[in-house]
């Protein structure tokens, strides 16, 4: 209204000079009034943004701790849960559009009142145009809820991928197998791009009809209006270029960007209502009583109900790995306090009974009653990024006596004291050993006291003293709690009060040891299990078991890089895309060319309204070649960049995965888990889902304002005289306050970080958590860095606010300054020309505040890019490989010379003058304490850490010189950790599809035991999670399977013995004896069967080498190592 009263002074010499000051001023503190408006609904909106997703996080993880097992298992569901809580919450902070677009309304109603009352119905028409195309986008928008969910399934998979990139990635590489991940990855990459550029398009035809749309509505407007009244009153011409620049470029836009917004967060929705009614398990409340009691009356338990075992078009490739694996005829009661020990071949059901009794798994015959609270450890121990104290009380009283006992009888005394804090030390799962995971857990579990202890073969991890140490805790515990032991090491059944025997689920025998000679079944599965197990003549004078315990390598997390925006940040991002700086020249030539034709095209009514003759075809078909023309620009102006934008976000996570998979393991591990996830899900998503349109909105409006602006001085060459005030307050703003917002942004994306690795840690060890009844305790930590995440990112949109007000006043001096000069000028410049420059400058105020949001919201954004191109900058640990010559091992003689390996600056040697000559054809045998140096042993071999000095020469070439990935190709690893992930048979064994199938069948043929080859028809069965479920130790025997395969002349067996049965560990010895017989084998070991197998034990302590020689020989001197190692191994073996 002001702004058409300002036209009509121009216009008009009946209004005074004080009238005309009067409505510029009221037009001034209106303008700026609605902006602080603006500005404070959106911080508001922020804020209840900010209360919405502390609120969605907490119910989504109460709902984790509720949901059943076998469908937490499903890897899918866990990344939904991730992606919820990353991806989603992008999209839902992108709710401002969604809730102004419920102001549009009532503005247009506003609009359509003024524009009858001022040009009558003719002006309404082109109003209702712009009206029309809301109901459109609301329709492509609702067809397009399909893709959306594509999108998101798209996302689950990616995701999920990518989390077992980064939880494996030490094995992928020492498989080298970095590119079929990558390529796996890159797929569903590729097939996310495809569906974001084809909603790209569809919702940049919205801005070309909405831009593109204003010349449209003028022309409808003009033309009918000339066509039946045959004038067009000036200042009503101009009034209504600013109302329809209102209601097409700002009140339609705004509404197809809220429509938009609300279609991503209803796809968004709809994933959380998917994960909000995932089935839960039953609510079992173990109350604390003096004693526990187990009760299991003829039981068939499951993994899944109503599952259709017979669904499969082919046999099962693995035995007793049915989809549904289940027990049957379980019988046994437990009243008192003892120690039961579950064994069993691998696959046979022993961690699936330790499920049924944490209430995991469904009882679907028979009577199950758990009397007691329950702690569990199981083979993957629960281990959260803090310190060692807090992962052993998780939440529990400090009592000193009872904390240091725990850590007495779980060995962790002499680990803690190695430590740089000691137990202050911050630790995660990749900081610590397996043995040392082991033993903080079982801590955790006998601080808590509960009335069961249920542990799952915790002993195959650590060395032999350890495990004698642990087995008495473990029976010194059972004098007053039930404790249930599942193990395949024969020789501690002895110490049992009661040993369950199962095979492929059903129980073969439950009852004391002494009476195992009665049960005939009982007695054919131990002979089994201890077949072949005697000693040669010359070594079964050492009647005694194994110790290991892994280097200890605690690694302070380094600084995580923050994202620091340079330009350099938007460099590379464009380039990304858009390859050349030609192409970036020519997108800004096409964006600058369709802003001209939009300014001429709003111009052009105004040469029409002053012809003499408004009747002329002339101006009809000007107008009408100008809003083809305007079309035609947009076109050109949305769709290339909006390409070049996704492609850019296409290179960026390809080139950031790739960078993370190719750098080297020091660099990996300076990173926390939560940091990995969330640049990889989180940054992702705001990179798909923001930054392409706030880039595109960002440059726009940006030519679009200074568009306006030199017409506005080309009109009024006097306003220029505030660019100078103008500059120098931007240039104030941007030196001082823009850092600060990029600092608090900055921590805002830290604190993220923390958030979700405890999240992830959730979704890791909610069996731990349920059976400690941790839910409170996890909960609590999960709000505690959620109100740390929203005290970040509420200081951020205060500060940035205040920052808006500044940016956007600064702006409007401009907008002032003409207003100003047009009253203070009225006569001396055209009036047409004045209302044109008055209407211009309306629009560019109303400009002033979606520019800044924009523009602060791209530049906040792109800290994500930042954080992305962080890792695709990471160095790649071959950058040195400058050897393209192919590398061959023939012998395998490998020749240690003074070698000296650490793994920062700031840590001691991890291993120190390492000289050993080992020839071709050796078996030596790797032993030693707990932070010897035997895992640094392999990774400096494998180079997963590059040597200080030294080098090792490898059939006498120094392997410095050898490329990093043909030297890992040539080493055949078979590691602790069996490292099996969901995909088919065949790729699991060769995924780079080396060896044909009739090479793989055959070796599967031969080496068929626990891996039974029923019916060979197709290698592509897919293995683990809906198929089949593998054991450990059947994951471990597809690992020995793939080393077979490989035939390298250097095998390193990692512990790879330490979760099978005996029977399986004497075959799985016999192929290492028969296919590696020419080999070089380190055996890094624990079990003295395995040591007493090899020709020669070299004994690490403190990461030297301090005993070299044959084991007959080691025993001869009373005081080695290796004497110890084996006194310290003496178990019985009288079981039969």
């Amino acid at each position: 209204m002001l702004v058409y009263l300002l036209i009509l002074y121009l216009n008009d010499n009946d209004f005074t000079t004080g009238e005309g000051i009067v409505m510029a001023i009221a037009l001034i503190i209106s303008s700026l009034f609605s902006i602080f408006l603006s500005i404070h609904s959106s911080v508001n909106m922020y804020k209840i943004y900010a209360l919405m997703r502390r609120m969605l996080i907490k119910i989504m993880s109460e709902k984790i701790l509720r949901v059943h097992s076998s469908v937490l298992s499903e890897g899918s569901t866990k990344s939904k849960f991730l992606n919820s809580i990353t991806i989603d919450m992008v999209i839902l902070e992108n709710i401002n559009p969604s809730v102004l677009f419920l102001s549009i309304p009532p503005a247009l109603i506003f609009a359509i009142i003024l524009t009858y009352f001022f040009f009558g119905l003719f002006g309404c028409l082109g109003i209702l145009v712009s009206i029309l195309h809301i109901p459109i986008a609301i329709y492509i928008g609702d067809s397009n809820l399909s893709s959306r969910s594509q999108l998101k399934e798209l996302n689950d998979r990616r995701i999920r991928k990518t989390e077992l990139i980064i939880e494996w990635i030490r094995s992928i590489k020492l498989y080298c197998w970095e590119d079929y991940f990558l390529l796996d990855v890159y797929k569903e990459r590729d097939q996310e791009i495809q569906i974001h550029k084809k909603l790209s398009r569809i919702y940049g035809s919205f801005f070309i009809l909405s831009n593109g749309g204003l010349g449209l509505v003028l022309f409808i407007a003009l033309g009918s209006y000339i066509g039946v009244k045959g004038n067009l009153p000036l200042s009503n011409v101009l009034f209504l270029i600013s109302i329809y620049i209102f209601t097409q470029l700002f009140a339609i836009n705004l509404s197809i960007r809220g429509i938009k917004t609300i279609t991503a967060i209803r796809s968004a929705l709809n994933r959380f209502d998917e994960l909000m009614l995932l089935q839960e398990r039953d609510n079992l409340n173990y109350e604390p009583i003096l004693k526990g009691k187990i009760l299991m009356e003829n039981c068939e338990v499951v993994w899944k109900k109503n599952q259709n075992d017979e669904d499969s078009e082919h046999e099962p490739l693995i035995k007793t790995t049915r989809k549904n694996f289940s027990l049957k005829g379980i019988n046994f009661e437990i009243s008192e306090p003892q120690l039961v020990i579950v064994v069993g071949p691998p696959g046979s059901g022993k961690t699936t009974l330790l499920m049924a009794l944490l209430n995991e798994l469904y009882v679907i015959e028979g009577n199950m009653q758990v009397k007691g609270r329950c702690a569990f450890v199981g083979k993957d121990p629960w281990i959260i990024e803090d310190t060692v104290r807090n992962n052993i009380l998780v939440g529990s009283d400090y009592n000193e006596d009872k904390y240091q006992k725990v850590l007495e009888r779980c060995e962790l005394v002499k680990d803690i004291e190695g430590f740089i804090d000691k137990d202050m030390s911050l630790v995660s799962d990749q900081k610590l050993s397996g043995g040392q995971q082991i033993r903080i857990a079982l801590a955790r579990a006998l601080y808590a006291e509960t009335e069961i202890l249920l542990l799952d073969n915790p002993l195959s991890s650590v060395d032999p003293e350890v495990r004698k140490i642990l087995l008495k805790t473990l029976k010194d515990a059972s004098c007053k709690k039930i404790v249930i032991l599942t193990s395949h090491i024969i020789e501690i059944l002895h110490e049992a009060n009661n040993i369950i025997m199962l095979e492929n689920g059903n129980q073969l025998f439950f009852g004391p040891s002494h009476t195992l000679k009665t049960s005939e079944y009982a007695q054919t599965l131990l002979s089994n299990l201890s077949k072949k197990q005697k000693l040669s003549a010359k070594t079964e004078k050492y009647i005694e078991l194994s110790k290991t315990k892994k280097d200890l390598i605690i690694n302070p997390e380094t600084k995580a890089l923050e994202g620091k925006i340079t330009f350099k940040t938007y460099k590379n991002y464009t380039l990304y895309g858009m390859k050349s700086y030609w192409i970036i020249g020519l997108i800004l030539f096409l964006i600058i060319s369709s802003q001209i034709l939009l300014i001429a095209t709003t111009y052009w009514p105004l040469i029409w309204a002053e012809s003499d003759n408004e009747t002329s075809a002339y101006y009809f078909y000007g107008m009408a070649i100008l809003v083809v023309s305007c079309y035609f620009g947009q076109v050109l102006r949305v769709i290339p960049i909006n390409e070049l934008l996704i492609n850019s976000n296409k290179v960026l996570y390809n080139k950031a995965i790739r960078g993370f998979c190719n750098t080297n393991f020091t660099n990996i591990n300076s990173f926390s888990s939560g940091s990995i996830i969330q640049r990889f899900s989180k940054d992702a998503a705001v990179t798909d889902e923001v930054i392409t349109n706030a880039y595109f909105d960002a440059v726009s409006l940006n030519i679009g304002v200074i568009g306006f602006m030199i017409v506005i001085i080309i009109i009024q060459p006097i306003v220029a005289f505030v660019i100078p005030i103008w500059i120098l307050i931007l240039y104030f703003i941007f030196k001082h306050l823009i850092p600060v917002v990029s600092d608090l942004k900055s921590t805002e994306v830290i604190v993220k970080s923390p958030l979700l690795t405890t999240f992830n840690s959730l979704l890791k060890g909610s069996y731990t958590i349920r059976s400690l009844n941790l839910q409170f305790y996890i909960l609590q930590q999960i709000e505690s860095k959620s109100i740390n995440c929203y005290k970040a990112y509420i200081a951020l949109q205060e500060v940035s606010s205040l920052f808006q007000f500044f940016f956007v006043l600064t702006i409007n001096l401009l907008y002032i300054a003409n207003v100003a000069v047009l009253i203070g000028t009225k006569g001396l410049i055209n009036a047409n020309i004045a209302g044109f420059s008055l209407s211009i400058s309306s629009s560019l105020q109303r400009a002033t505040y979606t520019i800044y949001r924009i523009m602060a919201e791209f530049n906040w954004q792109m800290t994500s890019v930042q954080r992305l191109i962080d890792f695709a900058d990471l160095q790649s640990e071959d950058f040195n490989d400058k050897n393209d010559r192919i590398f061959e091992v023939k012998n395998g003689q490998v020749v240690f010379l003074s070698l000296n390996m650490r793994y920062r600056k700031d840590l001691p040697l991890a291993l120190c003058r390492i000289n050993l000559n080992v020839e071709t054809g050796s078996k030596i045998a790797v032993i030693g304490r707990t932070g010897a140096g035997k895992s640094s042993f392999v990774n400096v071999l494998c180079r997963i850490v590059n040597p200080e000095s030294g080098t090792i020469f490898i059939d006498g070439t120094n392997y410095l010189d050898i490329p990093i990935k043909q030297l890992r190709s040539k080493i055949s690893v078979i590691p602790q950790c069996p490292f099996v992930f969901q995909a088919s048979l065949r790729d699991n064994i060769d995924p780079l599809h080396t060896y044909s199938d009739f090479h793989i069948f055959e070796l599967l043929q031969e080496l068929s035991f626990s891996i039974d080859i029923n019916s060979i028809t197709d290698l592509n069965t897919s293995i683990v999670d809906k198929d089949f479920f593998l054991s450990h130790g059947q994951k471990q025997l597809l690992c020995l399977v793939r080393a077979v395969l490989k035939n390298n002349k250097i095998v390193v067996l990692d512990e790879a013995t330490s979760s099978i049965d005996q029977e399986t560990e004497i075959k799985f010895q016999n192929i290492i004896d028969t296919k590696m017989k020419d080999c070089t084998i380190f055996c890094i070991t624990h079990k003295l069967n395995s040591m007493l197998l090899c020709q020669r034990v070299v004994v690490f302590e403190k990461g030297e080498v301090v005993e070299d020689g044959r084991p007959e020989e080691l025993w001869q001197n009373e005081n080695s190592f290796c004497r110890k190692f084996v006194f310290n191994s003496q178990s019985n073996q009288r079981i039969i």
